[in-house]
This record gives C-alpha cells, sequence and structure tokens, in this order.
C-alpha cells in the first residue's frame, strides 16, 4: 500500500522571497518548529543538531535553486521525516505548503498528532512572519 501523503497549507500576508529566506534557514527552526526544535547547531555535513525536551536529532534543509521550495530530512529519536515545502506567490502574500510522507514508523493514530503539530507551526510560522518588521534581522527579539 503507498504510503498516506498529507498536505498542510496556510497564506502568509508576506512575500515569497521573505518566507523562503526564513525557511531555508535552519536556523530559524526553534523560532517555529518548537515542539522538536529548541536548538539547532551547524554540524560539518552542513545538516544541523537539533535539540528538544524529547531528545536530539538532525535537520538536513534543502534549498531549490528556484526558492520556492525547501526538502527537509529529519531523523528524531522516534524515527526519520522527509518533508517538502512549496511556496506560491499570491500577491504580495505567499501561499506556504507543508507535503508530509506518511513514514514508515508512523501509525495512523501518530501521523494524525503529527498532522495537529503541524498546522500549530504553521499558524507560528504565519504569526511569526507576519507580525515581525524583519524575521531575518538579530534584532528582531526572536
Amino acid at each position: 500500500m503507498p504510503p498516506r501523503i498529507a498536505t498542510r497549507t496556510i497564506l502568509i500576508e508576506r512575500h515569497a522571497d521573505e518566507v523562503f529566506a526564513f525557511i531555508a534557514s535552519a536556523a530559524n527552526w526553534p523560532k517555529w518548529a518548537i515542539e522538536s526544535c529548541e536548538s539547532v547547531k551547524p554540524m560539518l555535513d552542513g545538516c544541523w543538531l537539533t535539540r528538544s525536551t524529547s531528545g536530539s536529532g538532525t535537520l538536513c534543509v534543502v534549498p531549490g535553486a528556484d526558492r520556492r521550495s525547501v526538502h527537509f530530512d529529519i531523523a528524531l529519536h522516534e524515527g526519520d521525516w522527509a518533508i517538502d515545502c512549496r511556496l506560491s506567490e499570491r500577491g504580495q502574500a505567499t501561499g506556504f505548503e507543508l507535503i508530509f510522507p506518511q513514514p514508515e514508523h508512523c501509525d495512523e493514530f501518530c501521523f494524525s498528532d503529527y498532522m495537529m503539530i503541524a498546522e500549530h507551526r504553521l499558524r507560528r510560522l504565519k504569526t511569526l512572519l507576519e507580525t515581525t518588521a524583519s524575521p531575518l534581522s538579530p534584532s528582531a527579539g526572536l
């Protein structure tokens, strides 16, 4: 049976270039993906070591050359996740879509739970990007 694929989409009132720059940086994950990433530290291979209350893991971020897609490979204690994201310009706003294939280690209950967490993350990301003058600025207080 092919894996289930779920998508979650949100409209962010920010230009796609700014949204891309923010999400393509693993250093920003602790600002919006706090359930699995309280801190990050760069590793020599270009990926990032993540830490959270549930343990440590790795995060590899692969920005698309088109500056409208990003691939995330996440290895956590409970298993690995491969998540894609697509951005679409909608005037000065950006459609932000996350695409989640259900990993083999995750049953329906686990996957549904993770989708609820993803919805919280998207709302947090939207709020962060829409209410911060420059989310990439060190003086943004994030």
